[in-house]
């Protein structure tokens, strides 16, 4: 079984119709779809134009556009972009980090950024809520991108529920975790 699917299986079990979910990558549109699929509201970001196009591509081909609002903006700007009875009451927030599949690989999301997007989706998450984090460490800045969260996930009061990280030390690693 592929890691996203591990991933959707796991999640599938947490989100109830009328969640609200933040993909905070949105790529090419899997994740959000997926959330959108489980009944959440869903709002999605994503620095390149290419990935929100996908996204609402993908979206609008399996008729669920309408519970998603996408914006082309950084994950650290999130708290900026959702409306404000959404602080403190997210179900779900997904991360995928690394770079865009099919898009430019020079454009990847960057340790700093992301740790602004962690700090923000703290305040977002209700007591009790979720945090998807697909870590890519095997591409440039992946490592030190990798590292970044694994410490903000240690520092912040956040319990780790799930874990998976490849045998060989290679390939994507995948953290669920819960707020306290």
């Amino acid at each position: 079984m592929r890691l996203v699917e591990q991933i959707h299986k796991e999640i599938v079990k947490l989100i109830k119709p009328g969640d609200f979910a933040i993909d905070a990558t949105t790529g090419n549109g899997h994740d959000t779809l997926f959330l959108a699929a489980c009944g959440a509201t869903v709002v999605g970001f994503d620095i390149q134009n290419l990935a929100i196009e996908n996204t609402r591509r993908r979206l609008l081909e399996a008729n669920y556009l309408n519970q998603v609002t996408l914006h082309e903006k950084g994950h650290e700007q999130m708290l900026e972009h959702i409306p404000n009875t959404w602080i403190g009451n997210v179900c779900m927030v997904m991360f995928n980090l690394g770079y865009l599949p099919g898009g430019d690989k020079k454009l990847t999301t960057r340790s700093d950024t992301t740790l602004q997007a962690l700090e923000a989706t703290y305040s977002i998450l209700k007591k009790g809520g979720y945090l998807s984090l697909v870590l890519y460490p095997d591409h440039e800045g992946g490592s030190g991108e990798t590292n970044t969260v694994k410490e903000w996930i240690t520092d912040s009061e956040l319990s780790i529920m799930q874990h998976i990280r490849p045998a060989a030390h290679q390939g994507p690693e995948w953290f669920l975790v819960q707020k306290l």
